[in-house]
């Protein structure tokens, strides 16, 4: 499938969250060995179609803890890692949660990588926002039941600091169901700016593939930016 979107013009690639283990498991050897059999063979796979890959959001053990893990691979192997800010439900004091917003400089534009439940929290993309990223990757895995709810929270992300969102979703019926989506704009004579969906995946494996107009978004963005008023924020923290 990841060669398939390659054929099809897609230079950056995002897996959903948990594909390769479903769940954490107690065997954290087996985990960590599947995390860096996954990264070797999507670090082979960046090399030889010279494209970024971010092979999803996986379990893995660092430093003795348990993570859920995006790491992000270029042409010339591993650049960083973005690990879960938010655990999630049953998640919660068994995945180590981390610490910081990390942001990915790439050829021509700047990467942010939210993990499922992350994107829920505003701060987290804001902060992307006033690092000037340009898109957002959202490996999730998202139940049946939630995943209309899961693509308003990506325009809402999209539209309010003006970046591309992509929602990567597992499809294992019945419970998950796909639905994978890119967001885009649409800008009307007076500057007003629409989101919609430019790309969005059934309920059947598939790889969805869309043009991101950067320089659309840019200008747009750094001015809502300015904007700001940070001394009115200070209840946030």
């Amino acid at each position: 499938m990841t060669r398939n979107a390659v054929n099809d013009g897609a230079t950056l690639i995002c897996l959903p969250e948990s594909w390769l283990f479903p769940e954490p498991r107690r065997n954290l050897a087996l985990l960590k060995e599947g995390y860096e059999a996954a990264v070797k063979a999507f670090t082979e796979l960046a090399s030889e179609y010279n494209v970024y890959v971010v092979p999803g959001a996986l379990h893995t053990v660092f430093k003795g803890s348990l993570r859920i893990r995006s790491p992000i691979i270029g042409p010339k192997g591993l650049m960083g890692y973005q690990d879960k800010m938010h655990p999630f439900k049953d998640e919660r004091g068994i995945v180590e949660p981390a610490e910081a917003v990390e942001v990915f400089e790439l050829k021509g534009f700047k990467l942010g990588i939210a993990v499922c439940y992350d994107l829920v929290f505003p701060e987290v993309v804001r902060i992307m926002a006033l690092k000037d990223v340009d898109v957002v990757l959202n490996p999730s895995r998202i139940t049946s039941n939630a995943w209309e709810s899961w693509q308003l929270y990506l325009k809402a992300r999209a539209l309010e600091n003006r970046v591309y969102t992509v929602g990567v979703n597992i499809v294992k019926p019945p419970t998950w169901l796909g639905h994978s989506c890119i967001t885009g704009f649409q800008v009307q004579a007076d500057s007003v700016f629409h989101v919609k969906l430019i790309a969005e995946a059934g309920e059947t494996p598939s790889a969805i593939v869309a043009d991101l107009d950067l320089e659309l978004t840019r200008k747009s963005r750094r001015e809502r930016m300015k904007d700001r008023r940070p001394n009115l924020y200070k209840p946030l923290t």
